[in-house]
């Protein structure tokens, strides 16, 4: 397997880029894809998740490796890691703090070659996507996904939701490619770094997964 850099990224907290690391690392393994996932994250709720999980099951089958990245180590010492995580031979999820703030991060941007951005359709999300849009892209030649998560579809005919979805389209356009949507639902919150993901949870993710699957070669 080549190896692959897919960083979540984002400078805004609260737009589930741990939810959509977690899912896309369970439905990269369960279409044969080697996954390791870097919680680069300074709250490192899926190394949390992951502990938790272990505790209550500890026979349970562990489906990736899961290690934490420490992002407010200096540029130097994070581009050395990054040299080591460039030979391992599977897709590399890293899950990315939500701020730009971290020394380390830019590391993780220079060796990135796809960068998902999950956002919504509020005029705060998608402000706060383009303008980190613009300063990502001076770092990283990555490929740009913006992922809108966490969308209700009962309400997709919703003149609101029809207006957001057209201002995301104004406000990303040119920077990126914006995948279809992550659909707002209790069983995707529900996600888990060992179990696998049940039938809603990959029909709610795979027509925003496939553009993504597809640029991994």
């Amino acid at each position: 397997m080549e190896n692959k850099i897919v960083i979540l990224s984002g400078a805004k907290g609260g737009t589930g880029k741990s939810l959509v690391c977690a899912i896309m690392a369970m439905y990269l393994w369960e279409n044969g894809i080697p996954v390791v996932v870097l919680d680069a994250d300074i709250q490192q709720s899926l190394q949390r998740l992951r502990s938790r999980e272990r505790q209550a099951n500890p026979d349970v089958e562990i489906p990736y490796a899961l290690q934490t990245l420490d992002a407010t180590k200096s540029y130097q010492e994070v581009k050395a890691l990054m040299v080591s995580v460039k030979q391992i031979p599977a897709v590399v999820l890293i899950d990315c703090p939500g701020n730009v703030s971290d020394p380390g991060l830019q590391a993780i941007y220079e060796e990135a070659d796809i960068v998902v951005i999950p956002t919504r359709y509020d005029y705060d999300n998608l402000e706060v996507a383009k303008k980190f849009t613009e300063s990502f892209k001076k770092i990283s030649n990555a490929r740009i996904f913006f992922v809108p998560n966490s969308i209700n579809k009962n309400e997709e005919k919703r003149p609101e939701i029809a207006e957001g979805r057209n201002l995301a389209y104004t406000f990303l356009k040119g920077l990126g490619y914006i995948t279809p949507a992550i659909k707002q639902g209790v069983t995707v919150r529900c996600y888990s770094s060992v179990k696998k993901l049940d039938s809603y949870q990959r029909a709610a993710v795979k027509f925003a997964f496939a553009p993504i699957v597809e640029a991994l070669g």
